[in-house]
């Protein structure tokens, strides 16, 4: 990780190998309490990377659906309080107010035994690459969690910042400072 001095801002730069390190710490701490996503929820477009890192990490997160949702939180208002963004990734659509959960639900019915009185929750995993203000992840986590007590959300990061106001469940690094981080995927374009 370099440091450089902006004038006024202070950037840190991090390579491929460094962020990638920080996502198998990330999947360690999921590991360590044996929290395994049914599917996920991938925030764009910082998430991307991490979602995709996930899904080839998880084996059977191969051939699951997962979800896009685009998403920022700039200038004290959500983009999600505008308008719902939303990219469809699958033949399953992604909105803030329509998540599929009622089907995924009868899906997880379906492959539970029928000799057991109670179904596991259902495991769904909300990413992002970093919590930076934490608006957005405490704004997502909060409207997904509210909707229904059969699903197990966590939320997960591979960064995150002492300022965020919403602490993610795993994170792969607490960053020692709220300076502004370039990450390896962020490249100048002209």
């Amino acid at each position: 990780m370099s440091v450089i001095d902006m004038t006024e801002t202070t950037v840190v730069r991090m390579d491929w190998e460094e962020y990638r390190g920080y996502m198998d710490q990330c999947l360690a701490d999921m590991k360590a309490v044996d929290y395994v996503p049914d599917y996920m929820i991938v925030l764009g477009r910082g998430g991307f990377y991490f979602g995709d890192y996930l899904t080839r990490k998880i084996p059977h997160l191969k051939d699951r659906t997962f979800w896009l949702l685009a998403s920022s939180y700039y200038d004290g208002v959500s983009s999600l309080e505008k308008q719902n963004n939303i990219i469809r990734m699958s033949e399953h659509a992604c909105t803030l107010n329509d998540l599929p959960l009622t089907e995924l639900l009868r899906s997880a019915n379906q492959n539970a035994p029928e000799q057991l009185n109670a179904i596991p929750k259902l495991r769904i995993l909300i990413c992002d690459d970093m919590c930076d203000g934490g608006r957005t992840a405490e704004f997502i986590f909060n409207h997904f969690y509210d909707k229904t007590s059969a699903v197990d959300f966590r939320f997960a990061t591979v960064l995150c910042k002492p300022h965020s106001a919403f602490k993610p469940h795993f994170n792969g690094r607490m960053m020692p400072t709220n300076d502004w981080v370039r990450q390896p995927f962020e490249v100048d374009v002209d």
